[in-house]
């Protein structure tokens, strides 16, 4: 047993992180897409780095899927810029574990330049395959996640609000505050054009996740949160996350907007 870090309440040990992930319903087999923020757990204890505090979750997070799959955020905005990426040197801009992750034994990271995953497990090739000319299209990395049917989406140190999923049913509803637009560039040494459905910044279009978002998600019980050191984890069902954002956005497209639904307007590009 390994002293991981210090809580105001107290050491918690990699044993608790096990544990925690067993209380928030993860199980072996399960195929889980994984969200996380670490700095907020408290401070080092026995390990010495931030990519040992790291490896300390990633170990539970093996431990407790089994033989089941885990899908971690690699993204890469910067590919929008600098149209470069490279599936083994570029670094990840999705956090610590997200980048300690693409770089254990048997992980694979796929080749999408904009919204990349690293992918461990008994189903990685069929999260590998995922179309990689789309961002939220059906068959790219989020549509699989849903047709897949029985992932659950885990949040670590971070709630709801970080839930990149959304904008899968955003394009599939096909909201009037974003539009299609083409990024082209180099990836893994070859020049590719990526289809992303991104916001309309003209009008301030923005997502309120920390307010509406997360008070629809606590409103409806969806979230299985236990307490870890300063902080939580969290899992939803992706089936029923998904059912629910569907409802309240076939009503009002821009349910989880900060801004006015009127200002906004479709735009083609």
């Amino acid at each position: 047993m390994k002293k991981i870090f210090l809580a105001t309440n107290g050491p918690v040990h990699d044993t608790d992180i096990f544990t925690a992930f067993q209380k928030a319903e993860i199980v072996a087999g399960d195929t889980v897409f994984v969200h996380s923020r670490l700095y907020s757990f408290g401070q080092l204890a026995d390990v010495k780095t931030k990519e040992e505090l790291a490896n300390a979750f990633a170990d539970a997070l093996i431990k407790s899927v089994g033989n089941g799959t885990i899908i971690i955020p690699t993204f890469t905005f910067l590919f929008c810029t600098t149209g470069v990426y490279d599936s083994e040197k570029t670094a990840s801009e999705a956090g610590l574990l997200s980048e300690v992750f693409r770089k254990r034994q048997d992980v694979v990271r796929s080749s999408h330049p904009i919204y990349s995953v690293a992918v461990w497990g008994k189903d990685k090739n069929y999260f590998l395959e995922a179309d990689t000319k789309t961002c939220f299209g059906d068959d790219g990395i989020f549509g699989r996640v849903h047709k897949k049917g029985d992932v659950k989406i885990v949040f670590i140190g971070i709630g709801a609000d970080g839930l990149s999923q959304i904008h899968y049913v955003e394009e599939l509803l096909k909201v009037p505050y974003r539009y299609m637009k083409k990024f082209s560039g180099n990836v893994n040494g070859n020049t590719t054009e990526v289809e992303f459905y991104v916001r309309d910044v003209e009008n301030k279009a923005e997502l309120d996740m920390k307010g509406k978002f997360v008070s629809f998600c606590e409103k409806r019980e969806m979230l299985k949160t236990v307490p870890l050191g300063n902080n939580f984890i969290s899992s939803v069902r992706e089936s029923i996350m998904h059912k629910h954002i569907v409802e309240a956005m076939s009503k009002n497209p821009c349910v989880f907007l900060k801004n006015d639904y009127k200002s906004f307007h479709t735009k083609e590009i």
